[in-house]
């Protein structure tokens, strides 16, 4: 792989995580200093405890640091630590006899140059498991059931949790010192001392402002056109433009944004509220004869309206 652009990191985040500049500027700086070599010897290349709101970015900044550092998000291996939360799920992890990797096994053979272990939400995890997780942040490396043991030291950890944020989200709008106390606190509370320490990198997301939620709404919603326009070419065989207003955004908004869980089902709520009317005119002008003039869509929210409206001229 050519030399990355290491100074272009931060930058590359902030275009893609929006309303959080604080924490990309944490995240970039952390990988800056592990990829010019700076990680101690026998650790992992860096090792992050990202705190905040649910659908803030947290996983989202996780996949495009992959992309950025290795050209593709498929490097990262994500494991839901709510799905390890009984202790025999120790076994689906690191493998059950000597013929068995377990799923972290195999993840780490798959990329044997290095990647990113992504732990979301850590605390839903069962102790047992965890210690797993936690005893390579130092060793940087794991030991699975069939009697291998594997280097972490080419890989970043990833940790997320959602402690403290019921409070991180209702204090929008608040200094970022002030939330990242606060969140800091939660952590600390629930995580021994010894554990925090192995958290090399402790980074807060704050709550999406809504100048935040309209542009990744904004962000959204311009994907989703592009994917209409695609299937207009493919159906109809011409070119459509198609445009929105703001209370379109401000639908959208309204619809796929909540303080508990962030922006995460915004993308969900655009494809399904632009799609459904897309999806019926795109039915209804397949049985016109092919267009002979120029097409533009405009989508629009009426006023209390439970649906978008979508015109064409």
């Amino acid at each position: 792989m050519s030399e990355i652009d290491l100074e272009g990191l931060e930058n590359f985040l902030n275009e893609r995580i929006k309303g959080q500049e604080f924490a990309m500027k944490a995240m970039a700086s952390a990988a800056i200093r592990a990829e010019l070599g700076l990680s101690k010897k026998g650790r992992p290349k860096s090792v992050f405890l990202l705190l905040g709101p649910t659908g803030t970015g947290k996983t989202e900044s996780t996949l495009n640091l992959g992309r950025f550092l290795f050209g593709s998000e498929q490097v990262v291996a994500r494991f839901d630590m709510g799905e390890y939360g009984h202790e025999d799920s120790l076994k689906r992890l690191i493998g059950e006899n000597k013929q068995d990797a377990g799923l972290l096994g195999e993840a780490i053979d798959v990329h044997p140059q290095g990647g990113i272990l992504l732990l979301d939400e850590i605390e839903k995890a069962h102790p047992k498991i965890a210690k797993v997780f936690l005893g390579a942040t130092d060793a940087a490396r794991t030991t699975s059931a069939d009697g291998i043991t594997r280097s972490l030291e080419n890989w970043y950890l990833v940790f997320t949790s959602n402690l403290g944020s019921a409070n991180a989200a209702e204090m929008d709008g608040v200094p970022y010192t002030m939330l990242e106390r606060s969140v800091m606190q939660a952590a600390t509370l629930y995580f021994a001392p010894e554990t925090m320490a192995r958290f090399t990198n402790k980074v807060v997301f704050r709550p999406l402002s809504f100048d935040t939620q309209r542009q990744i709404a904004q962000a959204l919603a311009k994907k989703e056109i592009q994917h209409f326009q695609s299937i207009a070419k493919q159906h109809l065989g011409c070119d459509i433009q198609i445009t929105y207003s703001d209370s379109c955004i401000t639908f959208l908004i309204r619809k796929g944004y909540t303080k508990q869980m962030g922006a995460r089902p915004m993308r969900d709520a655009i494809e399904k509220l632009m799609g459904d009317p897309f999806a019926k005119w795109l039915l209804q002008t397949r049985k016109s004869p092919p267009p002979n003039h120029p097409i533009t869509l405009h989508f629009e929210a009426p006023e209390a309206a439970a649906e978008l409206v979508l015109t064409a001229s």
